[in-house]
């Protein structure tokens, strides 16, 4: 099974991100919930452009490989996805109409494979896409995190194929290796 990395479509859209530190989170996959605060998330402004024309009517947001955003009335397909392993911390994007959320995956399991590759070769699979990933660690979530890699977010095929078919825009997904 294809296993791939999620982050933001950057050349079709716009994305969301922190005014300041009180917006980033943590990305080892522990709970955030009991000391958020919601606070405010911007569209990215690209200093070298007069005018930026990418679209702004994206449904999902990930600026920074562990921080990803979804607008609310999508929330439940991606708590379906992740087997019920999200919590969603609100944020405010006074420049949007629609209300997002930051779906942090609680319940990280060990899924890349790590034993006898050195640090270099791991490395390298992660830039080439050939990382090796445990498929009975996976069992039936479609979004994840690895235990020990838990700054990224990976997904199956299945989660693409749900979100390209309920059109939530904004995401890019780039192969990360294979599940066996």
């Amino acid at each position: 099974m294809d296993i791939y990395k999620i982050g933001s479509d950057y050349e079709n859209y716009r994305f969301l991100i922190p005014f300041d530190d009180n917006g980033l989170t943590s990305t080892d996959g522990t709970s955030l919930i009991k000391n958020w605060k919601s606070c405010n998330y911007f569209l990215f402004k690209d200093p070298k452009k007069k005018t930026d024309t990418r679209k702004i009517d994206f449904k999902a947001s990930c600026y920074h490989s562990g921080v990803l955003m979804i607008e609310e009335n999508y929330k439940d397909i991606f708590t379906k996805l992740s087997e019920e392993s999200i919590e969603y911390l609100k944020i405010n994007t006074p420049e949007l109409n629609d209300s997002f959320y930051i779906a942090n995956i609680i319940k990280s399991v060990e899924t890349i494979e790590y034993e006898g590759i050195s640090h270099e070769d791991f490395m390298n699979s992660f830039k080439n896409g050939t990382m090796k990933f445990k498929l009975e660690n996976i069992l039936n979530k479609e979004i994840f995190r690895d235990k020990r890699f838990s700054s990224f977010y990976f997904c199956t095929q299945k989660f693409i194929d749900k979100i390209n078919e309920i059109n939530i825009t904004g995401l890019k997904f780039t192969n990360a290796g294979i599940a066996f």
